[in-house]
């Protein structure tokens, strides 16, 4: 997110505070602690500036790594981490694997995840996932972000409009249709086939004796006939059609 943005990000509407103000106050009884995690600090900024209109919620922590997260998450009590889908110190920029590890070791934190993806298939694998909130960075729910953080602590889910809109459009446009392995080459499907079965790119080039570039090259050009756009719903989506 560029500096323009988080000018946008601002409210500057005094009578959109005052209404902002009212309706968040008073909703629950303790604050609400939350980590903001980003990997642009103009991001966390931002995000904690629209927080910051309710008295109603607190901010514990304000982090920009992977490593950071975990460690907050071990160290501070949180109720909602609001975090980015992937972060540039992860070795395997993977957000799916991200969420599980939180989901698996914080069942309790609900998670509001705030990216600029919009993969309906990347979607669906989110939410099956258990986040509890999914927000596109540009869109105007983000002023709603109290509102959504209060709606997601009593149980419930929110996608955002932007979202929602575009992964419609998309079911209209290009209705979901289940992979097969007709798909595939065959290079391709003994590529996804070793890789399911926990390999690295590494070890499946050595396996296969051919270079890590032609196994990159096929495991991308496999997700992409998938329909999938990270590692896990490459995953997924091999073990259904094997």
């Amino acid at each position: 997110m560029e500096s323009r943005d988080f000018e946008e990000f601002r409210i500057t509407d005094e009578k959109t505070r005052e209404r902002g103000a009212a309706r968040h106050s008073g909703d629950v009884g303790s604050p609400i602690r939350i980590i903001i995690a980003d990997d642009h600090p103009v991001v966390t900024r931002g995000v904690r500036y629209v927080l910051e209109q309710s008295s109603a919620l607190q901010i514990v922590g304000e982090v920009h790594t992977v490593s950071e997260i975990m460690r907050q998450l071990e160290q501070q009590a949180c109720d909602v981490l609001v975090c980015d889908y992937s972060f540039d110190d992860d070795p395997e920029p993977d957000g799916l694997r991200m969420i599980e590890r939180i989901r698996r070791t914080h069942p309790d934190v609900r998670i509001v995840l705030l990216t600029m993806l919009d993969d309906q298939y990347l979607l669906r694998h989110i939410i099956q996932r258990g986040v509890s909130a999914f927000l596109s960075k540009t869109s105007n729910d983000l002023y709603e972000l109290p509102r959504i953080i209060f709606s997601v602590v009593r149980g419930k889910t929110h996608i955002d409009t932007q979202i929602a809109s575009s992964f419609l459009f998309s079911m209209l446009e290009k209705p979901l249709r289940a992979p097969t392995r007709e798909a595939l080459s065959a290079r391709e499907l003994e590529v996804v086939r070793l890789y399911e079965e926990g390999m690295t790119v590494a070890d499946i080039a050595t396996r296969l004796n051919r270079s890590r570039k032609t196994i990159t090259t096929q495991k991308a050009s496999a997700m992409k006939k998938l329909g999938v756009s990270t590692n896990q719903a490459l995953v997924d989506a091999v073990r259904k059609i094997l």
